[in-house]
Formats: C-alpha cells, structure tokens, sequence
C-alpha cells in the first residue's frame, strides 16, 4: 500500500505569497486593504489562510501591489508544486518499519 501525505494548503501557500509581495513593497495590510478595496482584517486572514481571495479579489489586490494577478497564481503554483514534490520524495525515502516490511515477505511453509 502506497502512502500518499496530504497536498499542502494552497490558503497558507497564498497567503506567503501575498506577504512575500506586501513585504517586499513595505507596505502594511492596512494600506493595501485601503489600495485594494477590501478591509484590513481580510487581509490578515488572506495571509494566515484563513480565507482565499475571489478572481475580483486577486486582481485588486495585485494592482495595489503593482504585480500581475497572473504572476502571484505563477508563485502560489510553484510553492504548491515544490511542497507536493518535497513531501513526495520525503515519503519515498521513509524507512520501513519491521512490520511493514514482515507483511511483504513470502510465508514459509
């Protein structure tokens, strides 16, 4: 039986991103909230992920950060990409515990 670990949360995954932009803009979620239309308190979450953003959402957030809607998906998708590929091979290389191992082991007679 294979393992497969849970898909990362693409809300968390998101909300780095999200960050990652405010921050490097140096900018605080107030004053994007403010560019961007929406409240403060939404922001937070949106960076906790806790809420994700709707398409009308994105793209106002991403002209009051003054990168592309498109490109913050891009950075979303590649962390997701990244941590799924990260949790894969973390599992491949997971030792077997003795039992495991014992139930795939031909009986002897």
């Amino acid at each position: 039986m294979s393992h497969h670990p849970p898909p990362p949360d693409i809300s968390t995954i998101f909300g780095e991103v999200l960050h990652h932009y405010r921050s490097t803009r140096d900018i605080s979620q107030e004053e994007l909230a403010f560019e961007a239309g929406v409240d403060r308190t939404f922001i937070s979450r949106l960076e906790r992920g806790i809420r994700q953003p709707t398409i009308t959402t994105l793209i106002g957030l991403s002209q009051a950060l003054h990168v592309s809607a498109a490109d913050m998906v891009l950075e979303a998708e590649k962390r997701y990409l990244q941590q799924v590929q990260e949790a894969q091979s973390e599992v491949k290389e997971k030792p077997q515990s003795y039992t495991s191992r014992m139930k795939r082991r031909p009986q002897k007679r």
